[in-house]
Formats: structure tokens, C-alpha cells, sequence
């Protein structure tokens, strides 16, 4: 159930169904009614999707922060300039941009943790590849941008999954508790 739209609307029977007074202040407001559907922060905690997305975003993160302070001087130790290595760096910005458009495209219409999976595995194998070989410029800023992609996907991706498996009852702590994982990944 990945569709935000649906995620937003009190849900029927919780003493929030459209049409009562909590429904149509929710709907004038913007706010999420007192009944909204969802776990609350300690049920979520004790399910393994929180648990998933935790590590996942832990890692993701930590993978970044790799890239992010160590490309520019893996690529010059490699035998490329200055100008060169910081070019192929400004390649993960770009990409970060692109991946936070384009996953807001593509978990609109795809499962959204296939789609962050397709983002993050060829990630991870990229920064593998350009610790382990010396690719020259062009393949690298490839493997920055594959990369970038994924960070993108990454940031965009928790509120999402937040909303989709716990719900909105907690959803302020479920949002918060994974981003600050993510921070210090």
C-alpha cells in the first residue's frame, strides 16, 4: 500500500471517517486526526521492517559519507588531477538530484522497496569497484552518478517506507528515529 494519497485519508472506523468532525478538520487542515491509523512508535520498534530500514539506512549512509570524503583523493592517488577528481565529485550532486526525482517518479508506480534496492545494490557494487580498481575518468564519474543515484533514493525513500509500514499514527517519531540513523551512518 505505497500510495501517499490513500496514506492521508482517516482511515474509516477510527473515529476519524470522512464526513465527522475530525474528518473534515483533518481535511481543512492538513493535520492527521488523533485516531490515525498506524503503530505506534514501540510497536513499530519491535517489528522487523523499522529494524530493516534502520541497517539499511545505516549502511546507505555510511557508504556515502565514503565516497563523498574519500573519491577525490582515491582518484588523484589513481594518477588523475586535481580539476579532473573534483569534476567526477560534482557528478555525485548531480546524481543525488536526479535520483530524488526520479524515485519520487518510480515509487509512485513500482514497489517501493524494489526500487530502492535497485538503487542501492549497483551502488554499493560501484563504490566496491572504484576502491578495488583504478577506473579511469569517464568510468568513474559513472560509478560517482550510480552512486549519487542511490543517496538520492535514500533520502527520499524513509517517509515513504515509514508511511507504507507503520502507518501515521507515530509517523513524526518514524521519520525522525530513521534520519537520525541515517545522520550518523
Amino acid at each position: 500500500h505505497d500510495d501517499p494519497a490513500t496514506l492521508l485519508r482517516p482511515a474509516a472506523g477510527a473515529g476519524a471517517a470522512a464526513g465527522t468532525a475530525d474528518g473534515a478538520r483533518a481535511s481543512e487542515t492538513g493535520a492527521i486526526p488523533s485516531g490515525a491509523p498506524g503503530l505506534t512508535f514501540l510497536q513499530a520498534l519491535h517489528g522487523r521492517h523499522f529494524w530493516f530500514m534502520a541497517v539499511g539506512l545505516f549502511s546507505c549512509s555510511g557508504m556515502m559519507t565514503a565516497l563523498i570524503t574519500n573519491a577525490v583523493p582515491l582518484l588523484q592517488e589513481n594518477g588523475n588531477g586535481a580539476s579532473a577528481a573534483a569534476l567526477v565529485a560534482s557528478v555525485f550532486g548531480i546524481a543525488v538530484v536526479v535520483g530524488r526525482v526520479a524515485v519520487g517518479g518510480l515509487i509512485d508506480r513500482y514497489w517501493g522497496p524494489m526500487v530502492g534496492a535497485a538503487l542501492i545494490f549497483p551502488a554499493a557494487l560501484a563504490v566496491v569497484a572504484l576502491a578495488s580498481f583504478s577506473p579511469g575518468i569517464g568510468p568513474s564519474a559513472l560509478i560517482v552518478f550510480v552512486a549519487g543515484l542511490a543517496a538520492g533514493a535514500v533520502f527520499f525513500k524513509v517517509a515513504s517506507l515509514a508511511a507504507s509500514y507503520s502507518g501515521l499514527h507515530a509517523f513524526a517519531l518514524l521519520v525522525a528515529v530513521p534520519y537520525a540513523v541515517l545522520a550518523l551512518g
